[in-house]
């Protein structure tokens, strides 16, 4: 099943390894712009890279959503760079 995504904006938590990664790379591929959210900024910019390089769009956020302050940086982030939320993971 192909599900197409385009124009749409996704925040991905825990987006730097295991499920998130796998998330991360099937919005991607599905067309979305996404957010890659973790707390290890290597990680995170990593997948993203991945989702770039793949022709898509993607954002690194480095964060840890049990801090208000840093989901406020990850939202700010996310609105600056895509103008918008579709998904929220």
């Amino acid at each position: 099943m192909h599900l197409a995504l385009t124009g749409t904006i996704a925040i991905v938590t825990g987006g730097g390894s295991g499920i998130g990664r796998a998330s991360c790379l099937a919005f991607g591929e599905a067309g979305a712009s996404v957010v890659v959210v973790g707390r290890t900024l290597a990680n995170v910019q990593a997948v993203a890279a991945d989702i770039t390089a793949a022709g898509g769009a993607a954002l690194a956020v480095q964060a840890d959503v049990s801090r208000s302050d840093d989901v406020q940086h990850m939202v700010a982030a996310t609105l600056a760079q895509f103008g918008g939320v579709g998904y929220s993971v």
